[in-house]
């Protein structure tokens, strides 16, 4: 894990005792799409079971590695540990290998008798059970059946799916009741169907409430398509670790799509799931080392009616290519996009989420590292109760009710863009009542129609830049501010715009950089250019904010004391536009409002 992110802690300690007005240039660049986001309600053909959550015996507890151990909930304790080997191994078995030559047991599910015992498995009725270790390779079709695996003594098992249809009404269709690991082997080239049609348990009690139900650690692997139809139930259910290495699998359910209640982990394949429940889910509570679901590649489209991916712990992402939609117009706390107990950290992919709930939440924290990351959400698009880092990445929020939530927001890197209906950057001051924003470097941009940024709290500025794209004025302005009042501004480097209606706030006499506010006599319209320049004829900013403005507010390193400076507005830039801010190219015309000199006071005051 990056050094910035283990001297976090340091770094904030540091950043309230004193600031550095070294200057920074701009950085990070914002793509911005015209996509509209279209938030699906849940089918209403299938009655909702949302969430459904299984518990599972008590185990011995297994050893964990050091950073492991770290993982219990603690933010100062996971920005720094978080890495997907340090929370999963894939061994051989776990990837496909050619099964030819390892002398497999053929089962052709069209030719078995009534009652039948062949090498390492017994047919009775439609029942048939696998009771040896080794290679099985399933074909056929089977109505109404059931594949066991019930291993007398142990070992274990690889199935191959090679043009399997098999449907259950009353069980699950492949029941792993007994092995020490269970691997489903897709084979290139096959469609296989599994349909589970209704929730049932067996002799024993335990839920069978899935069309692939596993009591051992399972892996799925290889290039074949598995179809599955979990009418009653839930997609895959694994009570150990469930790894997925290949294969396109398609879940349609009604509970959980897929659930590795100790660790679901993948690092290939395609899935696409359809459920009224959550997407993909971990759920066990029991242990800091598990409920974790590590995602270092594939592809997913996931539309759920309540989480699109689920952690009793962490979620960890570190590749892969993610569509997710979570949808629930009836209860819309039931929707999120992805979610974590603990942590939600993303070190890399390309995510698109939906949500009519927060589409990144996590009862800890969040960290975004890298990745490209295009967020909708009706909430908050990143809802942390304690921190959100974003160290790097390019992240795309729009539209969404809230930008980012959290107690503790802080800015390392990257690119981060927040187009809002109402608060851009929202300060909770609880749990701990210091909550606070910091930004030391990268590129922040708000476009918000209410705050944007809001609550009480602090921040704090010592690099990078952040466009704070002023409250609108189709609402009524004077509830609505570039900074709410209640927040207490420190900026010490970067560079610093801020536009719309008059600020309750200016920066505190702790800052040690230049700021100057301009405030109008009436409202000037939106794309309106604004133009600083020296008395030299060097231009520091050209400008046009998004929305309408009566102010504006501008920090930047390369204002400097005694030195004169001219502002001006409207005219035209032959420059590069990002945002509004202007790179390169020539200003001229426009009308000249003041010319200046910088005092010895931080702050100079233009009306």
């Amino acid at each position: 894990m990056k050094l910035k992110l283990i001297l976090f802690t340091l770094f904030l300690s540091l950043l309230f005792v004193s600031c550095s007005s070294e200057k920074n240039p701009i950085t990070g660049t914002i793509v911005a799409e015209n996509t509209a986001y279209i938030v699906d309600s849940p089918s209403t053909d299938i009655p909702a079971e949302n969430g459904t959550e299984y518990s599972k015996p008590a185990t011995k507890a297994t050893s964990r590695t050091k950073a492991q151990k770290n993982l219990t909930g603690n933010p100062d304790d996971i920005n720094a540990a978080i890495e997907s080997s340090d929370m999963v191994e894939y061994s051989t078995e776990d990837y496909y290998t050619d099964w030819a030559a390892k002398d497999p047991v053929y089962i052709n599910l069209d030719k078995v008798s009534d009652i039948y015992s062949g090498t390492g498995y017994r047919v009775a009725g439609n029942s048939i059970t696998l009771n040896t270790a080794g290679i099985y390779v399933i074909s056929g079709q089977l109505k109404n059946g059931q594949l066991i695996v019930d291993l007398t003594t142990g070992g274990m098992v690889q199935i191959v799916l090679n043009g399997l249809q098999l449907n259950n009404i009353g069980n699950a269709p492949i029941y792993i009741k007994k092995a020490d690991k269970a691997v489903i082997s897709l084979e290139d080239g096959t469609k296989n169907t599994i349909t589970q049609e209704k929730a049932s348990t067996d002799s024993s009690g335990k839920l069978e409430r899935s069309a692939i139900y596993s009591n051992a650690d399972l892996s799925i692997n290889g290039a074949g398509s598995l179809d599955i139809l979990a009418d009653g139930s839930n997609g895959i259910l694994c009570l150990g670790t469930l790894k997925i290495t290949g294969g396109n699998i398609n879940i349609h359910s009604l509970m959980n799509g897929i659930t590795g209640f100790d660790l679901l982990a993948a690092n290939g394949g395609t899935i696409n799931i359809k459920t009224t429940g959550n997407g993909m889910i971990s759920t066990n509570k029991a242990e800091g080392s598990k409920g974790f679901i590590v995602l270092d590649g594939g592809s997913y489209t996931i539309n759920a009616g309540a989480a699109g991916m689920k952690a009793s712990n962490t979620l960890l992402i570190t590749g892969g290519d993610y569509t997710i939609n979570s949808s629930n117009l009836v209860n819309k706390k039931l929707s999120c996009g992805l979610l974590a107990a603990s942590n939600v950290t993303i070190n890399g992919g390309t995510l698109r989420v939906t949500s009519t709930g927060d589409a990144i939440a996590s009862k800890s924290s969040i960290t975004i590292n890298d990745g490209k990351l295009l967020l909708g959400s009706q909430d908050s698009a990143v809802n942390a109760t304690k921190t959100v880092t974003i160290a790097g990445g390019i992240i795309d929020i729009r539209p969404s009710l809230t930008g980012i939530t959290g107690n503790m927001i802080t800015m390392l890197d990257g690119s981060l863009h927040i187009t809002s209906r109402g608060d851009g950057i929202k300060l909770n001051s609880s749990p701990s009542p210091n909550a606070y924003l910091t930004v030391s470097g990268g590129y922040l941009y708000v476009n918000a129609a209410e705050n944007g940024i809001n609550r009480s709290g602090s921040v704090f500025m010592t690099g990078g830049t952040v466009i704070l794209d002023g409250s609108s004025y189709q609402t009524n302005h004077s509830e609505n501010e570039i900074l709410n009042p209640n927040v207490i501004f420190t900026i010490c480097g970067g560079l610093f715009i801020a536009t719309g209606s008059s600020p309750s706030l200016i920066p505190s006499n702790n800052s040690s950089q230049y700021t100057i506010i301009y405030r109008y006599r009436k409202i000037q319209p939106a794309k309106q250019l604004i133009h600083l320049e020296s008395l030299e004829g060097n231009t520091l900013l050209t400008y046009a904010p998004g929305q309408p403005y009566d102010s504006v507010m501008i920090s930047s390193p390369d204002l400097e004391k005694g030195k004169a400076y001219t502002l001006t507005d409207s005219g035209t830039s032959s420059g590069s536009n990002t945002d509004g801010l202007y790179t390169g190219g020539t200003y001229q015309g426009g009308i000249k409002r003041s010319s200046f000199t910088l005092s010895d006071l931080i702050l100079t005051y233009l009306y």
